[in-house]
């Protein structure tokens, strides 16, 4: 039997160091290598026998360590009942159970496909030429949200209900739903030629600020940096905005000016509402989610922010009643309380 050599118990725990001698594994360099190799193979020798692997067994038998080749070993080695060799059984016994998990998890998908209950992947990507793409206004999910809040039908495939098996059907804030990373933020400038001067007048703009689904941003998202229609002018300012460096990372068409940043907090502060963060706001997006939410019933805000955006995040509620957003919902409503007094 193979034995680990441990260090000797003590009861003296005032020395430096005693107590880390008594609960630490000693790994000693001081075993031939000839007797280790003759150990390893006794070990798999009794092995095969028990399996009954007859030619393993005849294999082994006939392993002869010659001289020659004891003189090119290192002089010591550690034993085979060393701290690594336990580990690396270790990682045999977690790879074993991580091929378990992923069997019991692939008899889970075919259950749920059988039940016709939610799947926990996306779907596959589409792109912007196939019937299947869509874009979603995010009202249409909360009538709260600014009109110009807007997501692909890659980030959230809603669309999917129209043809797909109900077992791809997607909803708002559901268990797979990813983080909102980046947002396509677009001035969309409208002109028309006046013939007399042959001159272009802008005659509306709207903004869009679009979510974005991560692929969609690495593969080919500047694509739709060009306009949309023939009356959108080519030059709409637009701008890929990365929500977790808070800064623009690509920018195209002409300039956004001044008073145009001065309106992108307004719709960052409900993209962020929407991706469930109720921490780290940047001090003009939370100013101006206080003003966005003042406009709206504060009770159902929050029930929905608690229940539905992070109705699938357990770890996420329960570190909510503690955050500066729970705070400024308590502070709107005393706010409120006070101008009715």
């Amino acid at each position: 039997p193979i034995q680990l050599l441990v260090s000797e118990k003590t009861d003296d725990m005032e020395k430096p160091g005693a107590y880390f001698a008594k609960h630490a594994l000693i790994e000693r360099q001081d075993h031939k290598p000839i007797d280790v190799l003759k150990g390893l193979t006794q070990s798999y020798l009794d092995m095969a026998k028990n399996l009954g692997l007859k030619e393993a067994v005849q294999e082994l038998q006939s392993l002869n360590y010659s001289h020659d080749l004891a003189e090119r070993l290192p002089n010591f080695v550690f034993g085979v009942g060393s701290a690594q060799t336990d580990q690396e059984i270790e990682v045999e016994k977690d790879t074993e159970v991580e091929k378990e998990t992923e069997v019991e998890t692939e008899v889970d998908i075919e259950k749920q496909l059988d039940t016709v209950e939610d799947i926990p992947w996306y779907l596959p990507w589409v792109w912007r030429h196939d019937k299947e793409y869509a874009v979603h206004q995010m009202n249409a999910i909360n009538p709260a949200y600014d009109e110009a809040l807007k997501c692909t039908e890659n980030f959230l495939p809603l669309k999917r209900k129209e043809w797909a098996n109900k077992v791809w059907w997607r909803k708002p804030h559901d268990h797979i739903q990813n983080p909102v990373h980046h947002v396509q933020i677009r001035k969309k400038i409208y002109t028309q030629t006046i013939w007399k001067t042959f001159k272009k007048e802008i005659y509306k703009t709207e903004w869009e600020v679009k979510l974005l689904d991560i692929l969609e941003t690495e593969s080919d998202v500047r694509y739709d940096f060009s306009r949309t229609t023939d009356n959108e002018d080519y030059n709409s300012p637009a701008m890929l905005y990365d929500l977790r460096a808070k800064r623009p990372i690509s920018v195209a068409g002409d300039k956004f000016e001044a008073d145009d940043y001065a309106r992108l907090p307004h719709f960052l502060a409900q993209v962020r509402f929407y991706d469930g963060q109720y921490t780290n706001y940047p001090d003009d997006e939370f100013a101006a989610l206080k003003t966005w939410l003042q406009k709206h019933d504060l009770n159902k805000m929050e029930h929905y922010f608690v229940n539905g955006i992070l109705g699938s995040r357990a770890k996420d509620q329960q570190k909510y009643p503690f955050s500066p957003l729970r705070k400024l919902f308590q502070d709107l409503r005393n706010e409120q309380a006070a101008n009715v007094s």
